[in-house]
């Protein structure tokens, strides 16, 4: 998806709750998804699916997890560090 920031989200999570993770980069209410990415479908050559859905996840104990939102991490939804690289920091501030 489209990179929204260059730093983590620091969000308190409840084991009891599902989350849609934005993987867009376009939603609203980031890093959580708003819907926005339905205005992408179809935009491909090919127009048979979906760019983009939300993550659904959980999580396992109700804590501060650090969520990507530069939405490249290789660890979805959360923050690996991603943000770090060269190219990131460079999208973000151009």
């Amino acid at each position: 998806g489209r990179i929204y920031d260059n730093k983590a989200f620091p969000i308190h999570l409840e084991p009891s709750k599902t989350y849609k993770w934005c993987t867009c980069g376009i939603s609203k209410s980031q890093p959580m998804c708003d819907g926005s990415h339905t205005r992408l479908d179809g935009t491909e050559p090919i127009k048979k699916r979906p760019l983009y859905r939300p993550l659904v996840f959980t999580v396992n104990k109700a804590e501060t997890y650090h969520l990507c939102n530069c939405k490249q991490t290789n660890n979805k939804p959360f923050c690996d560090g991603t943000h770090r690289n060269t190219e990131v920091q460079t999208a973000v501030s151009s």
